[in-house]
């Protein structure tokens, strides 16, 4: 009885606690929301050393990772980042099956975002990305399906991408090639308007703090990167917010059920 009571105890206050930081984290992350919501879109030379957001057109390094650019796997585009990734549809439970996925060189390099007024260096590491898929190519690697009924065969350059993998991911696709098979790339190039929130802070050895050519965005409380605007970065980030409540509402109310347990025990 005595274990029971100081087990319910410790767990009440624990999850009390855990409700308490969820929810302080849930309203510190909607105060970010907020403060999103009245940072108005500048221009890039006018960005300043705090939380920014941009518009404008990326373009590759002058030097260094990424500097002149990547060209996606499948659809051949010259772009500053891509992913693919890749699987077939097992028909039995009609979900999809992960095979294969990669990006340019498993990562997103730094680079520039620049409009009609400047240009600024973008590190997107840790950001959240909004890019829709440019390519979602589906179909049967041999063109027919089990038992040998005819499907729509999988485009060529999706057939030519998976010719250029290991020899065991091949191996991979070559068992389902009876199945429908699909290959999702997605990929931004210098064509593409993309919108960038995130911190702007001194680049290191920086002459000084003011002008977009001495400041480098990066992540602070959160960044976002998106090809649709400050409306899904607010969307993704209150999506955020009602978890944290939700979870410190739950472990909260766990909590206090714990502990007036432990105490009628008690009584």
């Amino acid at each position: 009885m005595a274990s029971e009571i100081v087990n319910g105890i410790a767990g009440g206050i624990g999850a009390l606690l855990l409700g308490i930081f969820a929810i302080y984290a849930g309203a510190k992350r909607y105060s970010f929301v907020q403060k999103t919501r009245n940072t108005p879109t500048s221009k890039i030379a006018s960005a300043a050393v705090g939380l920014v957001e941009l518009c404008g057109k990326p373009a590759p390094l002058d030097e260094g990772a990424g500097s002149k650019g990547f060209i996606s796997p499948v659809s051949k585009q010259k772009c500053i980042y891509y992913t693919v990734r890749a699987g077939f549809r097992e028909p039995i439970r009609n979900r999809y099956v992960p095979i294969y996925s990669s990006g340019s060189h498993t990562a997103f390099p730094r680079f520039y975002l620049q409009d009609e007024s400047g240009k600024v260096l973008i590190d997107p590491n840790g950001a959240q990305l909004d890019i829709p898929p440019d390519h979602h190519l589906r179909g049967y690697i041999s063109g027919r399906g089990l038992f040998g009924v005819p499907r729509q065969k999988l485009d060529q350059r999706a057939l030519d991408f998976i010719r250029t993998l290991e020899p065991g991911v091949q191996m991979s696709f070559d068992l389902a090639k009876y199945f429908e098979v699909f290959v999702i790339e997605t990929y931004i190039t210098e064509d593409d308007q993309i919108y960038v929130m995130g911190e702007a802070v001194p680049k290191e050895g920086a002459p000084s703090p003011i002008g977009s050519e001495n400041l480098i965005v990066k992540k602070g409380k959160s960044m976002f990167i998106s090809d649709s605007g400050e409306r899904k970065a607010v969307e993704g980030l209150m999506g955020e917010v009602y978890a944290f409540f939700m979870l410190g509402i739950l472990f909260c109310g766990l909590g206090i059920y714990g502990l007036a347990k432990a105490f009628f025990l008690l009584a």
